[in-house]
């Protein structure tokens, strides 16, 4: 079985976000939009925030929770 492709960059992100934004749920769209601004901002952990990001991401793309 294939692992999704992960983006690597937050365009990447913003673009995936717009085709499936409209079906995530509100708590979801808190927490990406929130890690889009700490990693654009730099604040706190832009790291953290990126893994954080791709790990909801991976689970969103393999229909996990």
């Amino acid at each position: 079985m294939n692992q999704p492709e992960l983006p690597n960059s937050i365009e990447d992100v913003k673009n995936m976000l717009k085709g499936i934004e409209a079906f995530l749920p509100e708590e979801y769209k808190n927490v990406i939009n929130e890690a889009i601004a700490g990693i654009e901002n730099g604040d706190g952990n832009p790291e953290e925030s990126k893994q954080k990001l791709q790990q909801l991401l991976l689970n969103l793309m393999s229909g996990q929770k």
